[in-house]
């Protein structure tokens, strides 16, 4: 096996969703790839990190919605889209895209 190959095969080799004989291939090659092996452990650590934050619960402030309401009271109107424009929507879509993805993803693989 390669190194293309068992990168690719890497995230279902740590989540072990990989059949025996591939799972015994990759660990054959990452066993005598350093590099490999360095991917591994990126994978891995992500992977567990992923799993501990899936268990855990934000509480925002109770009176947040009330800080940002204040907030934007004292904001004059249109300023955000004066000064930031058509890009600040497209930031903010593309930002809840990515956190609708990581819940997606939270939910399907937690």
């Amino acid at each position: 096996m390669d190194c293309a190959k068992a990168n690719e095969l890497m995230i279902d080799f740590v989540e072990g969703s990989l059949d025996a004989g591939l799972h015994e291939e990759v660990a054959s090659h990452v066993d005598g790839c350093s590099a490999c092996m360095g991917e591994l452990e990126k994978v891995s650590s992500t992977s567990r990190i992923l799993q501990a934050l899936a268990h855990e619960t934000v509480r925002a402030p109770d009176d947040l919605d009330i800080e940002i309401s204040r907030t934007l009271r004292r904001t004059p109107k249109w300023y955000f889209l004066r000064r930031y424009g058509v890009p600040a929507g497209i930031f903010a879509a593309v930002i809840a895209i990515v956190l609708l993805a990581i819940a997606f993803g939270m939910a399907v693989f937690g």
